[in-house]
């Protein structure tokens, strides 16, 4: 049995990769990090959070550009989360 507290963490993350897939608003390195970074990954729930060194790895970026990106995502997905409010 799901406790209401998992039921609204599921809600929450279905909210959020809905955003992430609204047409035009992340680039596919943003959310590759995004995903990366959080353990976001659709129907994986093996996919384990990653340390922003690790994105860096994958994406041949430092870790502090791959920082630089995720605070520029977050800002797009805040504003695309505000304005459904």
């Amino acid at each position: 049995m799901i406790s209401k507290e998992q039921k609204f963490i599921e809600e929450d993350l279905e909210t959020l990769r809905g955003a992430m897939n609204a047409a035009g608003v992340l680039t596919p390195l943003e959310k590759s990090i995004l995903v990366q970074r959080f353990g976001l990954g659709e129907g994986n729930e093996n996919e384990k959070e990653k340390i922003l060194k690790e994105i860096g790895v994958n994406h041949k970026l430092t870790t502090e550009r791959v920082r630089q990106i995720q605070m520029m995502a977050q800002k797009k997905l805040r504003r695309v989360l505000e304005a459904r409010v």
